[in-house]
């Protein structure tokens, strides 16, 4: 299952300094009690500095239900 999130801000007096914010979340099912969740969060902020910002984040869970 993919998520996708863009968020874009701008001031109203000047235009040019936008903030984007995009983050992606892919969620895999592996196996009957593991999931995979990959997260990709791309921040764009003039204010913070020239380059984007970039975060990466791999993690694996364990799910189970317990029955009566």
């Amino acid at each position: 299952m993919l998520t996708s999130n863009l968020g874009i801000f701008g001031p109203l007096k000047e235009l040019g300094d936008t903030s984007i914010n995009f983050d992606n979340i892919i969620t895999v099912k592996a196996g009957k009690y593991f999931n995979i969740n990959c997260n990709l969060q791309i921040i764009d902020d003039a204010t913070a500095g020239p380059k984007a910002q970039v975060k990466e984040a791999v993690a694996v869970g364990l799910s189970y239900t317990f029955r009566k």
